[in-house]
């Protein structure tokens, strides 16, 4: 999916309900600033994973923390979709990948006027790495690849796309 794809979708569920063959959940492998201008605005809520989920609450046993993910995300989703936004942005979502968080999570709030993006940053460490609690590694050869495995290659969206798509 390119940059342009997913602005037109995001547009479509503003209008109305956006066609049924797309899953929406989607990973945009790119800078968070890069995301402007993609979606619109007034379509979309947007949250930082770390700010939902702070390193001082972070459970000490590592096997633990995917299931707190996934309590933090839910209680995210349900405030999201009591609002009037159709696209939930989340920011910092290696997290996701660094833990193995099902992303099942996310399949319900998703429907034909609602969607979600992951923000993955590019490149080696996350920016946001300072955030987290020192034991806490990532292996950046293997954040994308949780996202393609777990959502499909047709819902990696490379903020570059945009580009290719137009050249």
């Amino acid at each position: 999916m390119t940059a342009n794809d997913l602005e037109e979708l995001a547009r479509q569920m503003v209008a109305g309900p956006a066609p049924k063959p797309y899953k929406k959940v989607f990973a945009w492998v790119g800078r968070p600033d890069s995301l402007r201008g993609v979606i619109p605005t007034r379509a979309m809520a947007r949250k930082s994973l770390l700010d939902l989920c702070p390193a001082s609450e972070i459970p000490s046993k590592e096997e633990a923390v995917p299931r707190w993910i996934e309590r933090r995300l839910s209680a995210c989703l349900d405030e999201v979709a009591a609002g009037s936004r159709y696209v939930l942005v989340l920011d910092d979502a290696e997290v996701l990948a660094r833990y193995r968080v099902p992303l099942a999570v996310f399949h319900r709030f998703q429907g034909d006027r609602r969607a979600v993006v992951l923000v993955v940053a590019p490149g080696a460490l996350p920016e946001h790495a300072g955030r987290l609690p020192s034991w806490t590694r990532f292996d950046p050869n293997h954040t994308v690849e949780y996202f393609q495995a777990a959502l499909g290659e047709q819902c990696i969206v490379a903020s570059d796309r945009r580009a290719h798509a137009e050249a």
